[in-house]
């Protein structure tokens, strides 16, 4: 008899492994350089503050992006209660779980709640990130150039990557089959998501308003880093913070750790290192970064998922 793992937990496997790896190797830098933690309790409350507040107003922005999406696609109007919450929800989900957990308990909500399929909670998804990278394909090859022109500062390998980025975004948006169905249940799934996809990809209006929520999206992130770098003494440019928050966006491109907890550091890291920034500091960048994500997203998740929990 052959013994069969289910998928669920060969995911989990695969995470708790990774994430056993990142701990390793943490410790094994912070033994190689030791880290003064009293630099990162003596950040000032008022950049604190105004970095959760960065947070907040993100984790809003992509409540209001599905709401957007579900009413213009779905004819759902949510409350502000909901789509803040989901968002909440969402973001807690993905630290308690890995490959984006989140999104399953709002896609359970949804169909809960507003008779919302399944398949179109994965429309939502890709909605939602798809018009992400795009935008950040289009400021990363700006970023790029802009870096080489002021700073001197240019890799080719991570500009390509931005151009790869922003060109297969463009040609999903741009070239959305329409699929007849099956006879097959679970093929029909996919024919669904596909065709919903169609269907967003000719609202070009609505492309215009998550772009436009993706934007400002990205530049409250790249402030978050310029004032975290301010906070900790070092007065860093502004374009170059856009460069690390980019990049740090492309590491959800491998989310498979719980909220992607050592990858995105990594990549943090790995970007001040490349712009400029000694290691070091980059790592207190990502320590702090990620603590204040924590704060916000289990004191507004376990807030929410207990309100929508009691909605009827």
């Amino acid at each position: 008899m052959k013994l069969r793992i289910k998928p669920n937990i060969l995911r989990s496997i695969l995470s708790i492994v990774l994430l056993l790896v990142i701990a390793i190797l943490v410790l094994l830098f912070l033994r190689e350089h030791p880290i003064k933690f009293n630099n990162l309790l003596n950040v000032s409350f008022f950049y604190i503050v105004i970095l959760i507040l960065l947070t907040i107003t993100n984790m809003g922005i992509n409540g209001y992006g599905m709401n957007l999406i579900l009413f213009t696609l779905y004819d759902i109007k949510l409350t502000m209660k909901e789509w803040f919450g989901l968002a909440s929800i969402t973001s807690f989900g993905n630290y308690i779980t890995p490959f984006r957990g989140g999104a399953s308990a709002r896609a359970v909500y949804l169909k809960k709640r507003h008779k919302l399929p399944y398949t179109s909670s994965v429309t939502t998804f890709a909605v939602t990130h798809i018009t992400l990278f795009l935008v950040a394909g289009i400021l990363g090859i700006f970023t790029n150039i802009a870096a080489y022109l002021i700073y001197n500062i240019f890799n080719i390998g991570i500009l390509m990557l931005f151009i790869l980025i922003f060109v297969v975004s463009l040609m999903i948006i741009l070239f959305s089959p329409t699929l007849p169905k099956t006879r097959y249940k679970f093929i029909n799934y996919f024919v669904r998501v596909i065709n919903e996809w169609k269907e967003f990809s000719s609202r070009k209006r609505l492309i215009l308003k998550i772009g436009i929520l993706n934007l400002f999206f990205v530049l409250f992130s790249t402030l978050r880093i310029y004032l975290i770098f301010l906070a900790l003494g070092n007065t860093f440019p502004l374009i170059l913070c856009l460069y690390i928050a980019l990049l740090s966006f492309l590491a959800d491109l491998l989310a498979i750790t719980p909220a992607n907890l050592g990858v995105r550091e990594a990549v943090i890291v790995f970007s001040s290192k490349l712009v400029g920034a000694n290691l070091t500091l980059g790592v207190y960048v990502a320590a702090i970064n990620r603590a204040i994500s924590i704060i916000v997203v289990f004191v507004f998740g376990f807030i929410f998922s207990w309100i929508l929990a009691r909605k009827r």
